[in-house]
């Protein structure tokens, strides 16, 4: 949801306050600015607590930032485009403040509380016009959306189940870390990783 911080307050009765430690980094929001709709890639495993509707916290819970982005889909979520991302709809619940990075926000690792607040974007729509700006936590979700939520649902978390246990096989099999995330990795260097350690593709074709 697209609202300002005085909006905000007035709809919810939340305060606004970024505490100490994130002002020191980013740049908080004033009372007539307004932030749009945000975006976490929770990882595969979060992703898999979130379809399970076991997710806590958006980020890692040890760590008590929360990075997200005013796009669903940029270069530090590559797994987004395999498994879609999670669509913060009251981004201001978490103290969002801005970065000095265009549309990258750091905001407070908070629990959720509502659920509703995240709502998945299967990957299919990640670069699509997703018309949330007036959704928020407990509102209608365009007709469109929901109904490419539903389609998707099976077969992609059937994919995540896949690719999580095939970095099971492999950090069982004592494969080194690849140094970036495995659905990064081009798909001949996986084949042949796989291959050197005897394990059977689960996700990678």
């Amino acid at each position: 949801m697209r609202e300002t911080v005085r909006a905000f307050v007035r709809r919810t009765g939340l305060p606004y306050g970024p505490p100490g430690w994130l002002l020191g980094r980013a740049r908080p929001l004033g009372p007539a600015q307004g932030c749009p709709t945000l975006f976490r890639y929770p990882g595969p495993c979060g992703l898999r607590d979130h379809f399970d509707a076991r997710l806590e916290t958006l980020g890692p819970p040890e760590s008590r930032e929360l990075w997200m982005a005013a796009m669903p889909l940029h270069a530090d979520v590559g797994g987004a485009r395999h498994f879609g991302t999670l669509g913060v709809l009251e981004p201001l619940r978490f103290d969002a403040c801005r970065t000095e990075r265009r549309g990258i926000y750091l905001a407070v690792n908070r629990p959720i509380g509502d659920p509703g607040l995240a709502l998945w974007i299967p990957p299919g729509r990640v670069g699509a016009e997703l018309g949330l700006d007036a959704v928020a936590a407990g509102s209608t979700v365009p007709p469109a959306l929901r109904r490419a939520c539903d389609r998707a649902r099976p077969r992609v978390r059937d994919r995540l189940e896949a690719y999580i246990e095939e970095m099971a096989d492999l950090e069982r099999a004592g494969a080194a870390p690849p140094g970036l995330p495995w659905c990064d990795v081009p798909a001949a260097r996986r084949h042949r990783v796989l291959a050197d350690h005897g394990v059977r593709p689960r996700w990678t074709s």
